[in-house]
């Protein structure tokens, strides 16, 4: 499970505070010790890499299985039910982080087979001012095309920047010691 990692004046351990997993479960971290919390969205067994992203105070804001994003009710996103084009089985099959320098958007970063041996990084925006403040899937910033190569792995991580906003999309190649590395600013 990979979420944002920038904070103003919160802990930043505070976006990651809730974990979400296949068969309805989730665990929240905000008290310092794992709390089984029941009852999100995600039914099905096969799914490996959700990714989750909660406020500066450890609140739920969004998780994806790389094919829809569910709200913090655990209902699906208008515009994110099911139209996202990663991969429920890729091992690090999505993964959140905000926009630098908007405090309301997020990108989800996703990886989907596109081909036999070949796989493509996308993103979307969503932005949280939308559906009432349950956020939405921006229309028209779904699914964009990063990257596409016959040598990624199902392997992604977001890496914070220094000190800064901005960050590093970073996915495994096949090759042990291979790296895309994309910089976001």
């Amino acid at each position: 499970v990979m979420a944002g990692q920038f904070a103003s004046s919160q802990s930043v351990s505070s976006y990651n505070d809730n974990w979400m997993f296949s068969f309805q479960h989730s665990y929240k971290f905000t008290s310092g010790s794992p709390t089984y919390v029941p009852g999100t969205a995600l039914l099905d067994s096969n799914i490996e890499g959700v990714s989750a992203i909660s406020d500066g105070l450890g609140n739920i804001l969004f998780y994806s299985d790389a094919q829809s994003v569910y709200d913090a009710n655990n209902n699906p996103m208008p515009n994110g039910n099911g139209t996202i084009n990663g991969h429920i089985s890729s091992v690090n099959a999505c993964v959140i982080t905000k926009v630098p320098g908007d405090c309301d958007k997020y990108y989800l970063f996703t990886l989907q087979d596109s081909a036999p041996n070949r796989l493509e990084l996308r993103y979307s925006v969503i932005d949280m001012n939308l559906n009432g403040g349950l956020g939405d899937v921006v229309i028209g910033q779904s699914n964009i095309l990063l990257y596409t190569a016959t040598d990624l792995t199902e392997k992604m991580i977001a890496i914070q920047k220094g000190v800064t906003e901005d960050y590093w999309i970073i996915v495994r190649a096949s090759l042990a010691d291979e790296f895309y590395a994309f910089e976001v600013s």
